[in-house]
Order: structure tokens, then sequence, then C-alpha cells
């Protein structure tokens, strides 16, 4: 029983003020304390003292009628209790009685609320039981409702504080949240990994205005903020700009970039973060394209239990298990709102006007809202009868509203119709239009702007941005109507002007104006040069912030423009983000046509990226016919002086991983030595990625490879203490660098000859978990996964479990043919590593059979100096000593043994093996005896 009266709090629509009069007599008559706002108009802002009130209140009273969800005031001041109930963890109903004056109950939203929760109401006399009622739920309430923390309303642009043309829809919004939340609300209920609702309807249907009004109303569910990724005109594909959003989100909340992280990883990073931080974020992903498939909509969920994710799309997928809030056009209910603002008395024929319009027009918000303005001064002159009794498309039915709009708006409208559909800011529009308005730009664009805004053919824009600058966004039907609206001409003129404008505004770096700049690039009237340097300085952009498949799209977008004639340049920027992103099949398609004929510079630069891309692919025969051995690399070396000094380091880097596949690993390292130390001061922070990181790794690489075995894994450590600091332990140079230091630990286990099982348990169990992660992390058919299947199998092998480790790597063998090819240099390493298993399973004969098989394409692959190709050449040595063939061994274990310890350094366990055997070899004694100490030798990997 509370100590005081109990105060309640009054909501309901005017349409229904007589019997609210007699709810409220009825609960006054009973002592309980009643406030009833008698002064907030339709669409008019939510005061400080409504706010005050509601939150003294014990319990919410709606006298929820079907004209009752179509006022904001109304939902405003349902959806702060219904908060303010789950704020202070009490059930929704606890905190609201809804009193029902229909029929049913499908009006009535949310679900919560629905059959025996609410108090029905039909006549005068049902005043005392509903008195009764309320009166018996208030006093079960021992405090007031308090409110909810409410310090991010001032963050909301007043279009949103204030709709005056948002009516209706706020069923839709109750199922949005019903979707997102669920039964999450209460404490009982684990979270989930995600929830998503995708709000689906024809183009202007208001999806956009939904998801910002549902952000607005429901702020104070989602204490994490808010984020708002825009899928209109898309650059490249909606992986490339989702990845490029993910980027944008890491740097603004984490001071992380996620430069170099692949879609997959991006996710998880950012979805661990906001997990950290523990606080509901809502983040809306709107205008997302139709017909993509469920894997690609799958990626676009951020992987959190503190993420809800809303969607808006014009169709759904009825295979994608996601709830879908259907947006329907709006009533004729919902309509007379819109048109009573202006005119408070519809007459019954006006009413009956209006219907008809909702009919023809299917109740679309953009004709509705516009006729709304359109016909503000035909209040009793029979103006709505003149609305069109055909409504045609809604670009023909919005055309003539836009014509009959004041000269400078109209072509203000025709300079936004040519931009993206991203926000943009007034500033843009008078730096666009100041040639043709002259020096009254500025105000005939505020001018413009206000006609145009109050005519609903422009909107006010809230994405997050506050109040801090105004951005507005024009619809793309509104768009079409405008391009109708003026003459070519004029739109060529105006393409003209955007174009200088936005390239010059593009050094803000900001992404809208990255997606307005290639919007423009499109329009045939620019200039190709102009359209090639607004494309160059997006993906300058892009590639600054690491976003490279953004960039990527860019620069290929920069080698269509330039037609069946593009400039190198072009051709080369392209080529090498698609060496950056892994597409080898698009390097050469684009290096194809430079590597004979240009001039040498240009030659030498594709024919450099084409290499790069056969030795991604394996072949290295290829790649030392196309750069490494071809004549242009005797003219100009490996470090052109005539090259920029950042593109000359990168090539030196990639050359020296091209020598350490060829197996030159000494001649890699001193190569890569004086890069290394160039670099070391330049390791990389939140949002700088740089060179450093790549470099270390192939230094740690090579330190192994050559016996450097402490050394490599002190600089593997290193390299993953600096990227996870800078936030990126997923990046997959931090994962490369595990399987360093894992491969490390394996090859120093074996070099202490007297390690013990426990040493050989700990490498084990180290690389398992390198594998497991990036099994977790990449999937299970990612190359770097693969590499460490294959490393894996190596543990087992050498901890004497040759069964265990027939099965880990064959199973690597059909993955890694699946995805790399048979040819691939990972293919055969995992084929000398079965061949290892097999031999120490006691199969000498099926061993030899795979060595012998594996030999010629060894050579063929990768050269016969190579180490892997002597490591084969020396286990078919062994083969042959236990098959009693003295001689031919003799000539395969001579010529492999140098080779090994040459590359490798006397004490790495191949080299080591193969100088004992050679020892072995020398010495007299029964041939059995020999082959048995070989055959205990190769058993004894392991130690």
């Amino acid at each position: 029983m509370t100590a005081a009266r109990p105060r309640i709090f009054l909501s309901y629509t005017w349409a229904d003020e007589a019997a609210v009069d007699v709810i409220e007599s009825g609960l006054e008559a009973r002592g309980i304390d009643v406030f009833r706002d008698r002064d907030i108009h339709v669409f008019d802002p939510i005061t400080e003292k409504l706010r005050e009130e509601l939150d003294r209140s014990h319990l919410l009273v709606a006298y929820y009628s079907r004209r009752y969800p179509t006022r904001y005031a109304c939902q405003w001041e349902l959806t702060r209790a219904f908060l303010s109930a789950l704020h202070n963890g009490e059930h929704p109903a606890d905190r609201i009685a809804v009193v029902n004056p229909e029929g049913d109950d499908r009006h009535i939203h949310p679900l919560e609320f629905t059959d025996a929760a609410y108090l029905a109401w039909r006549h005068d006399s049902d005043v005392d039981a509903l008195a009764d009622a309320v009166l018996g739920k208030a006093n079960r309430l021992t405090a007031p409702m308090g409110g909810v923390p409410d310090a991010s309303a001032h963050e909301f642009h007043e279009r949103l504080r204030h709709p005056r043309r948002f009516v209706g829809r706020y069923p839709a919004l109750w199922n949005v949240h019903s979707a997102l939340r669920g039964n999450a609300h209460f404490a009982s209920q684990a979270p989930k990994s995600h929830s998503v609702a995708l709000v689906k309807a024809p183009p202007g249907m208001g999806k956009t205005a939904l998801a910002e009004q549902y952000g607005f109303l429901f702020r104070d569910a989602y204490p994490g903020g808010q984020e708002w990724t825009g899928f209109g005109d898309l650059l490249g594909d909606v992986r490339a700009h989702w990845a490029a959003e993910l980027n944008r989100v890491a740097r603004e909340r984490f001071g992380t970039s996620l430069n170099g992280l692949d879609l997959r990883q991006a996710l998880a990073t950012v979805g661990a973060k906001i997990t950290a931080a523990g606080q509901d974020v809502l983040w809306v992903l709107d205008d997302v394209p139709d017909g993509l498939g469920n894997d690609v909509l799958d990626e676009l969920i951020v992987p959190s239990p503190f993420v809800r994710t809303v969607l808006t799309s014009r169709t759904a997928r009825p295979d994608w298990p996601v709830p879908a809030v259907p947006l329907d056009g709006i009533t004729q209910i919902e309509a007379e709102e819109l048109f009573s603002a202006q005119w408070p008395d519809l007459r019954d024929d006006e009413r009956s006007a209006i219907a008809g319009l909702v009919e023809r027009s299917h109740g679309h918000p953009l004709i509705i809202t516009a006729a709304v303005r359109s016909l503000r001064s035909g209040q009793g002159t029979g103006a709505l009868h003149q609305l069109q009794e055909d409504a045609g498309s809604v670009v023909d039915t919005l055309t003539p509203i836009v014509r009959a709009r004041s000269q400078h708006a109209r072509v203000l409208l025709g300079f936004a119709s040519l931009l993206a559909r991203a926000p943009f800011g007034g500033d843009l529009l008078v730096q666009g239009l100041s040639a043709l308005l002259g020096e009254r730009a500025p105000v005939l664009v505020a001018e413009a702007l206000d006609e145009l805004d109050a005519y609903c053919l422009l909107h006010r824009v809230h994405h997050g941005e506050g109040t801090r600058r105004q951005l507005w966004q024009l619809h793309a039907l509104v768009a079409d109507a405008a391009r109708q609206d003026l003459d070519h001409s004029l739109l060529d003129t105006l393409a003209h002007q955007a174009a200088g404008v936005v390239l010059s505004a593009l050094t803000t770096k900001s992404a809208d104006m990255s997606a307005h700049a290639v919007k423009i690039a499109e329009h045939q009237a620019v200039p190709v040069s102009r359209r090639l340097e607004l494309l160059r300085a997006v993906a300058e952009v892009y590639e600054e912030h690491g976003d490279l498949l953004a960039a990527r799209a860019a620069r290929r977008a920069a080698v269509r423009a330039g037609a069946d004639r593009p400039l190198a340049r072009d051709v080369l920027a392209a080529a090498r983000l698609a060496v950056e992103t892994g597409d080898t099949q698009e390097v050469l398609r684009l290096t194809d046509g430079l590597t004979e004929g240009s001039d040498g510079h240009t030659e030498y630069r594709a024919r450099f990226l084409a290499a790069c891309a056969h030795d991604l692919d394996g072949d290295i025969a290829r790649a030392d016919e196309v750069f490494h051995e071809h004549e242009l690399v005797g003219q100009f070396g490996f470090a052109p002086v005539w090259m920029p000094e950042e593109e000359r380091n990168h090539t030196v880097l990639m050359r020296m991983a091209a020598l350490r596949r060829r197996g030159r690993y000494k001649e890699a390292f001193e190569g890569i030595t004086g890069l290394w130390s160039a670099l070391r001061a330049d390791h990389p922070t939140g949002t700088h990625l740089g060179p450093w990181p790549r470099v270390a790794i192939e230094a740690a690489r090579l330190q192994l490879l050559t016996g450097k075995v402490i050394e490599s894994r002190a600089t593997a450590d290193q390299v993953v203490r600096v990227l996870g600091d800078a936030g990126l332990p997923r990046h997959h140079l931090a994962r490369d660098a595990v399987a360093v230091e894992a491969e490390g630990e394996l090859v120093l286990a074996w070099s202490e000859r007297k390690a013990r099982p426990q040493e050989w348990q700990l490498a084990t169990k180290k690389v398992a978990r390198a594998l497991r992660e990036s099994v977790d992390w990449y999937g299970e058919d990612n190359p770097l996964t693969l590499d460490l299947q294959v490393l894996h199998g190596l543990t087992l092998h050498n901890n004497s479990r040759p069964g265990d480790a027939l099965e880990v790597l064959t199973d690597a063998e059909r993955r890694i043919h699946a995805r790399l090819g048979p040819r691939h240099p990972l293919a055969m390493r995992v084929r000398l590593y079965i061949g290892l298993a097999t031999a120490n399973k006691g199969d000498w004969a099926a061993a030899r059979k795979i060595y012998e098989d594996l030999l010629p394409r060894h050579v063929e692959v990768l050269g016969r100096q190579h180490s892997e190709a002597q490591l084969t050449r020396f286990q078919l040595g062994v083969c042959l000593l236990k098959a009693h063939e003295l001689d031919r061994a003799r000539t395969l274990i001579d010529e492999a043994a140098p080779v090994l310890v040459a590359q490798h350094g006397a004490w790495q366990q191949w080299a080591s093996m193969a100088r004992v055997a050679q020892g072995l070899l020398r010495l007299p004694g029964p041939l059995l005896r020999l082959a048995s100490t070989i055959e205990s030798l190769t058993r004894k990997t392991g130690g």
C-alpha cells in the first residue's frame, strides 16, 4: 500500500475527451490524484512539464481507442512508461493500465496489453469497475515510475522531437520493438546472440522515417547508443560497403582501425568490443538491396548479444529466419490526422475526398503529405475535390507538386537529385548553386530548403548527427520527379557544378561525400577527366582508412570510366588492391594488357603485380617467367630508384616473400633485415596499421626457417602484442604470428635433444589451440587454417601418433586440393607429411611410393634446390635404405643434406637428420644395421 495517495497519468486523444471526463471523475471520487494534459495539440513536442508529471505518477492509464495509435504524444507517454517499468525491473503491465473502448484488440500494441491485460470500456456505467481495478493496481505500487535516464534526448533533431508528419505507424513501431526484444526484457531471460527485425515496404512508404522514429522513441532502451548505415547508391557490392561502415564505427567508437581485417573478422571485432562495453546498441541498416542471399544477409548482423538490428528493405526473403514487419500505406484515419493539423474541423465531404485520395494513392505517405501542404489554403473552397482522379505512378503524381515550387527551390532539387541517397549539408548546396544563384545564393538556398521542407519534398536527417550540423536527404522518388521536371541541359550544368564542389569537399574524408562523388561520377555529362579525379579521390579516402574492398571498388569504377582505353595508372591501382584482397584472377586480367608494349616503368609494375598473383596461386614457375627472371628486372633491379619510397619498400617486402617461397631462406632474411630495422619504430596505433607488422612477421618466418628459433618466437610474440594493443587480435598477421610461435615451440622442443614428453605435449597443445582459433575465426577452409592443420598433423607425427597424424593430414589434403589446387606448395607439403606418417606406421613401401610420385612434382613446381623438394629427396632416400637400395639412397641423401643444412642451419630438425644419415652412410657395417639405425632415427623425430 502506498503511503501517499496514488497518482495516475491519464493518456488519451482529444477525440475521446467525453469518455475520459467520466473516467477522470470516477478516479478522483476514489481519492486518486489524476494528471491529465489539456494543452498539447496534434504533433506538438513533448514539454518538460509533461515529462515530469509522468515520472511522478505511479500508473499510466491509456484510453486506447482506434485513434490512440495515431497520436505522437500518446505513444511517447506509453513508451516512456513502458521503458520506465523495464528500467525498474518490472513488467510493463504493472505500470500501465490499458482501457479498450473498441470491440476487439487488434489496434492495441504491444502484445503485453492485449487479451486479459486490458480493461474493457463500453458505457459510462463501466466507470465504477474500471476505477476499482485502477485503484487496485495503483495500490500495489510503492513508488512513482521515476522515469529513465534521458541524457540523449537533446542529441535528436527537432524533426524527431516534433514529428509533425509522422502519423500512425505506432503499431509497426511496437512490432519492431517486440521483434528486437522478444521476451528478453526481463531478467529471467538469457540474452540472445543478436536480435533482428526487418521492415519491408515499397519505395516511399516511410521505412526510413519509421526506423528514425523508433530510434528516438525507444532511445532509452539503448544506452549504448545508435548506429546508422545506409545502403543506397552502393559503391561496389554490399560487403565492401558494410566492411567500410564497420571500420568507421570501430574508429569512431573505439579508436581502432580494422585495416586489413576481412569482413568476418571485422564483424567479430566490432561485436566483441560492443559486448565488452555491456550496453545495448541499436543498429539501423537502411535501404538494404533486394535479392541478397541468406549468407550475405547473415553477414550484416553484428554478432553480439547487445546489438539489436533493424533492416529496411523493399522485400523480405521468406527463408531468412528473421521477423518481418510489413509497412502499408497510411489509413484514412491517419490521413485525417495530417489534414486536421491544418484544418481542425473537417466536413463530411472533405473526409470523403481524403478517403478518395488515400484509396487512389494506396495511402502513399509522400503523396498524402505533399497534398496536405499543397492544399493548405484550400479549406472551405473545395480544393480537396480538385485532386486528380487518376493517381498514376508516385513520380508522376509528385512531378506537378515539384513543378509548382519556386524556381530556386526546383533548381535546388535538381542539384540534390544528382547526389547519392546520403545526407548532405546546406553548405554543399550553396557552393554548388552559387554560379547560378549569384551572391544571394546563401539566402535563396535557405529559403528553398524551408519551402521544400514544408512541402515534404526534402527532409531533415537525424542519423546520430545531433544538432551540431543540419543535414538533409532527398528521397529517390522525389529525385526522379525533380529530374523529370527540369530541362536536361540544366541538369548537365548542375552535374558539372556538383562534380567540382564534391571533389573539393572530399578533403573532409566523409563516407557520405564519397558516396556523392561516386554517384556524380556516373553522370555522362561530367568529363571523363573529372570523373576519374572523383573516383581516385574516393579510393584514396577509403584506402587511407584501410577500407580495401571499397577502395578497390572505386579503382575498378575508374577503370570502367576509361571505357576502351583506361589509363595505366588506374589499371595498376586496381590490380594492386586486387593483390591486397586476394583476387588473383582479377590481378592477372588487369595486368595482361600492360606486360607487353607499355613503357618500362608501367610494364615493370604490371609484371611485379602479376608475379605476386602467381605466387599467391602457388604457380612459382609462372611468377619467375613473368617477373623474377625477366630481363626487365635485370635492367631495373628489385628496388628501382625511380619508385617512391613506400612503393619501393613494398616491392622489397614482396620480393623477400617470393624468395622464401622458393626456399632461399638465408638470402631472403638478409634482404628483409635492412627494411625491418628501418621500420622498427613504425608500430601501428589504433587507427594506423602501417607496414611494420607485415615486415616483422615476414622476418619472423625467415628467422624460424634459418634456425633462429628463439629470435623468431620473440618477433612473432611482439607482432601479437602490438596488434593486440591496437585492438586487432583477429588480424590475419596476428594469427600468422601465432602460427609462427606455435611452430617455433615445436622446432624448439625437437632441437633440445633431451626434451621430455611434457615439452612435446605443450608444443602439440599450442599448435592445436592455434588451429581451433583459426577454425573458429576464419573457417575450416581458410589458407591459414589449412596451414595450421598441416602443422598439427606434423606435431602428431612427431609425438609418435602416426594414425592420428594420417587422419588429420588426409583431411587437410582434401581441403587444400578443393581450395588451392593439387599443385599448390601446401598441397605438396601435406603430401610429404603424409609420407612421414605412413613410414612412421611401418608401411615403408607405401611411403616410398608417395615420395617417388611427389619428388618430380616438387622439383617441377618449387625447383630442384628448394628445401622441401630436397626433404622429399631425403625421405625417399631413407625409404630406399629400408629396401636395401644403398647406392641410390646415398645419392639422394648426399644431395639433400647440404641443401637442408645451408638453408635451415645445422640443427634444424630435418637438416640434423640429414647430417646424421649422411654420416652413417659413410660407416662400415652390415647394411641391415644401418637401415635399422635410419629407421629408428626417422621414428624418433619427436624424441
